[in-house]
């Protein structure tokens, strides 16, 4: 049967044999156009790679702030480039928390942890492209937006989204 099918394909598609009417198909829907994202700004971009873990309610109530802090506080000192790299590795690279050792921390140790992933997106937020290049900034706010994440769900234990919220707001400031 097979056979006879590919045969029949190829004799009609070389003209040998009439077309036989093809079985109504209805036709496949349409998809709708993809609505591309809009992004107001290189800097609004950089503060989507920083929040891009974090739930609706903290990146939008965080997402204003970080935008305005950007543009009114100036890049001052150098980049913590030791807190960002491995020994003997090259680029940047920040492995995610280990569960176990968010699963131990108290609130205030998360709070720490908090205090210094934020600081240290922020700082890469900061810093002009000639010190920290574009591939490198984003590459480190997509691994600081990763473990920003982890601590958010490890916070998630000990407050509700709400206080989650003003945490983060207190630690920004």
């Amino acid at each position: 049967m097979s056979s006879w099918r590919f045969s029949s394909v190829w004799s009609r598609f070389f003209g040998f044999t009439p077309a036989q009417p093809a079985r109504s198909v209805p036709p496949l829907p349409k998809r709708p156009a993809p609505q591309a994202a809009r992004i107001v700004s290189r800097e609004a971009l950089e503060i989507e790679w920083l929040l891009r873990c974090l739930p609706p309610s903290v990146q939008m109530g965080l997402r204003p702030a970080l935008l305005a802090l950007k543009r009114a506080r100036p890049y001052s000192g150098a980049l913590p480039v030791d807190d960002y790299t491995w020994p003997d590795m090259p680029g940047v690279w920040r492995p995610p928390y280990s569960a176990a050792v968010l699963k131990m921390k108290t609130l205030e140790g998360l709070r720490a942890r908090l205090h210094d992933d934020l600081s240290l997106g922020v700082a890469a937020l900061y810093a002009p492209e000639p010190v920290l290049p574009r591939p490198m900034r984003n590459a480190l706010l997509a691994m600081q937006g990763r473990r920003l994440g982890q601590v958010s769900e490890a916070l998630a234990r000990w407050l509700r989204p709400e206080e989650a919220l003003l945490v983060f707001q207190q630690e920004l400031y």
